[in-house]
């Protein structure tokens, strides 16, 4: 058995999905600074413009299920801020991070996943049975960034540099008793 699909996706705009990657607060008088306008037009933080999924299960002799999940999709996006603080500019409003090129003008690393799941089933007479299997996430170990600082002001920060990765390689062991 196989499936498989393909996304594209394409989001643009001056207003975000999620906003997790800008510190602008968007529940207040966003439109009434100018400040908040400047380069808020742009992709969004959160589009994937590519995506592909592969689901795949094989039924081996002697009753031996592998299972696969492959994935992979287009990094997301982000840009440079630079915060009015680090730069000794005072704004009337206060600490105010501004875009500093256009919105999503930058983007991480494509990402790149494979999850298997191997199990053999035992039978325990005429109604139960034992399920032994074995669960790999990210079997082949990608330590890709998904997330980087954004912001260029502050000079103990280096732009960039990664905050996150992906986790590793995770094993899980699983016993199962069918009734």
């Amino acid at each position: 058995m196989a499936r498989a699909s393909y996304v594209y996706g394409k989001s643009t705009g001056n207003y975000g999905l999620t906003g997790s990657l800008y510190p602008i607060d968007v529940s207040g008088e966003l439109y009434n600074d100018p400040n908040a306008h400047t380069n808020m037009l742009g992709r969004d933080e959160s589009e994937r413009r590519h995506q592909i999924r592969v689901n795949a299960s094989y039924r081996g002799p002697w009753g031996l299920m592998a299972s696969t999940f492959i994935r992979w999709w287009s990094g997301q996006r982000y840009n440079r801020f630079v915060n009015s603080d680090d730069v000794d500019v005072d704004l009337e409003q206060g600490d105010w991070d501004v875009l500093a090129e256009a919105r999503g003008s930058r983007g991480l690393p494509d990402q790149f996943l494979v999850d298997l799941r191997l199990e053999k089933a035992f039978a325990l007479g005429d109604v139960r049975r034992v399920r032994l299997s074995a669960d790999f996430f990210n079997l082949f170990n990608a330590n890709t960034v998904t997330n980087v600082w954004w912001i260029s002001s502050n000079p103990d920060i280096e732009f960039g540099s990664p905050r996150d990765i992906r986790p590793p390689r995770q094993v899980r062991f699983n016993v199962v008793l069918d009734f």
